[in-house]
């Protein structure tokens, strides 16, 4: 007999098929609470055309609070540790933010956008946010002429 956890995970793996961008699976075949997946990074952005392999881990008192979440492939990012993967995101971070209603696919969809449009409040790593607003400077600065 399945757990509900688990049930929930499957059924949430299984919608995921509709997604093209996004490609999921178990770390092994035998454990549903581990899992590894793909994610691109949106069209438009500095990511498009980048794969991503994001580890989460599943607890069984998934839905009621959130996975663990860490980057794989670590990109230079303002709003990931550039040490563990660890992305920061409020809900993932601080169980009283964190929603049953939330599903894996939400949680990797949240990570394709937050590539593509960084949170500088919430940031990790310092060093690309001083580059990212470097960036922006040197930007507004060369359309002001």
């Amino acid at each position: 007999m399945y757990s509900r956890a688990h049930l929930l995970i499957q059924e949430q793996i299984n919608d995921l098929e509709s997604d093209p961008k996004i490609l999921v699976s178990r770390l092994h075949s035998d454990n549903i609470f581990e899992l590894i997946s793909l994610i691109e990074g949106q069209k438009h952005s500095m990511w498009e055309n980048g794969v991503f392999q994001v580890y989460m881990k599943f607890s069984e008192n998934y839905n009621t609070e959130p996975p663990l979440v860490f980057f794989q492939t670590i990109p230079y990012h303002p709003n990931i540790d550039m040490i563990s993967g660890k992305p920061s995101i409020d809900f993932l971070d601080n169980k009283s933010k964190w929603k049953p209603d939330y599903t894996i696919h939400d949680i990797l969809k949240y990570l394709q956008q937050l590539l593509a449009y960084p949170l500088l409040d919430l940031a990790v790593n310092m060093e690309a946010v001083f580059m990212l607003k470097g960036i922006y400077i040197l930007v507004f600065f060369c359309f002001k002429k």
